[in-house]
């Protein structure tokens, strides 16, 4: 080595702990503070290894990571966001040696390599998390929005979204390091690549041609695909989807689509996003009063049998399941935990005469209504945050595993006979073998509320819906400082 070390020029040195010194500094002074950034400096706050720089210099992969980013900038993001521009100036700074004039500092070289370090692993992060799990947490965005007592001190909010939704941890973002380390980036990336259905077809039309209006709706709903659900619709042949900005049900088997009108949340009580599996549907069901209507519509009739009778309420003492005389409880009593206000179930009722069950903790079904006059109007959100159905009865027919001319002349019977007795007498009569209670869905079919502003149209094209709860505007604003 003696023999060579006239040609040493100290301008290309390359110093292990002057990069991670540099690499520090660098980490220190970036100002960006997106949710991923956090695993890049946990990492290298952490000491871990470099993944691009070696006393070799800096890995071919980083040209696979360059491919992989363009291809995302094509799809909106702004070219600063992944810093390529920077990325490719050091990259040929490297390989062409040109350190002093571009930097002007003795310590160039391992300046510049710090910067290849840590501008690839934040590109690299930013590209995977943020393509297999989103740019935007909607757990935290959507469950932060309304407040459960909108004029209380207390922050307290309803749940929006409660859909199983993946998230980057630790131990992706290790696996992430180790593709690098072992040679599978190009496979790594390519498998970060949202799997839902609906985002290549929103991903090859995007373009900056676009109006910035229509431009904005799609990279909003690309950001709705990246989030890794634990399940689509589009993987299950027979299923139900609920669109809250289509206004209307899909139901879609392998022989049949079945489309209709809904009714859905209001802006003060919106219908959570949900997904879940229809179990069983009950026939003329009793509506079980929330405790939030009863003290907006209920608790000023307290003591009023008229009101009561004209609505088929019933007040039940909770502790003994005995029915309470409506002439003899109190606003408070009607408030308290130990009464609740049922609706009996029939004609009137204001889930009407069928309910399409699946499990959720929010107490949010399809179900028929007493209002049918709701689907004439234009915008339906009016719910109290449940599905009403135009046509449940079709509903019901799809559903059904087996569709018996039996069982579907006793579901007519049953949702349009009235059996309560009016003076102890039925009037007209009522053939009681033919009234169903409760039939199961077997086999069960799976449920979807979802919240799409752009969807296919079925003609090739994408058809644009209204952002009934502002939705889009809530994404729009946390991704706004990195999309073009």
């Amino acid at each position: 080595m003696d023999s060579l070390a006239s040609m040493r020029n100290p301008q290309y040195a390359l110093d292990g702990q002057r990069v991670r010194d540099n690499l520090y500094h660098i980490m220190m002074a970036d100002k960006d503070r997106i949710d991923i950034d956090r695993h890049v400096r946990r990492r290298y706050r952490d000491g871990a290894d470099m993944l691009w720089v070696s006393r070799n210099g800096v890995t071919a992969k980083a040209d696979t990571v360059l491919a992989w980013l363009d291809s995302l900038e094509t799809s909106g993001f702004r070219r600063g966001f992944l810093s390529c521009e920077t990325i490719r100036h050091d990259l040929a700074t490297v390989r062409t040696l040109a350190f002093a004039q571009d930097e002007g500092q003795d310590d160039a070289v391992n300046t510049v390599y710090a910067r290849l370090e840590y501008n690839l692993t934040k590109a690299y992060l930013r590209y995977v998390i943020g393509q297999r799990f989103g740019f935007v947490d909607p757990v935290a965005l959507f469950n932060r929005v309304d407040k459960t007592e909108p004029d209380s001190m207390c922050r307290t909010y309803r749940v929006l979204y409660d859909i199983r939704t993946a998230k980057a941890d630790a131990a992706f973002v290790d696996a992430a390091c180790r593709a690098v380390a072992c040679g599978g980036v190009d496979e790594f990336m390519r498998s970060s690549r949202p799997d839902n259905p609906m985002y290549d077809s929103l991903a090859a039309i995007v373009s900056s041609d676009m109006s910035p209006s229509r431009r904005r709706l799609c990279l909003v709903n690309m950001e709705r695909c990246r989030w890794r659900q634990q399940t689509y619709p589009e993987l299950h042949a027979r299923r139900v989807v609920v669109n809250l900005p289509s206004q209307q049900a899909v139901a879609t088997d392998s022989c049949e689509t079945l489309t209709m009108r809904v009714a859905f949340g209001a802006l003060s009580t919106k219908t959570p996003l949900l997904t879940g599996v229809i179990s069983r549907m009950d026939f003329n069901p009793q509506w079980v009063i929330p405790k939030s209507i009863v003290k907006s519509s209920v608790c000023a009739h307290a003591g009023d049998p008229v009101y009561f009778a004209a609505h088929n309420y019933i007040i039940i003492h909770r502790p003994t399941g005995k029915e309470a005389a409506p002439e003899h409880v109190t606003h408070d009593m009607l408030l308290s935990k130990d009464y609740s206000v049922v609706q009996r179930g029939g004609e009137g009722n204001s889930l009407g005469r069928v309910i399409f069950r699946f499990d959720n903790s929010h107490a949010i079904y399809m179900h028929d209504t007493s209002s049918p006059n709701v689907f004439a109007r234009s915008l339906r959100a009016v719910s109290h945050g449940c599905i009403r159905l135009e046509r449940p009865f079709d509903m019901a027919v799809f559903l059904l595993g087996d569709k018996d001319e039996k069982t579907l002349e006793k579901i007519r019977y049953t949702m349009t006979v009235d059996d309560r007795q009016k003076d102890g007498i039925e009037t007209p009569p009522v053939n009681r073998s033919m009234l169903l209670r409760s039939l199961k869905v077997e086999p069960q079919v799976p449920v979807f509320i979802t919240y799409y502003t752009l969807l296919p149209d079925g003609k090739g094209g994408m058809e644009s819906l209204p952002d009934i709860y502002g939705y889009d505007e809530l994404i729009y604003d946390k991704i706004r400082d990195f999309i073009r």
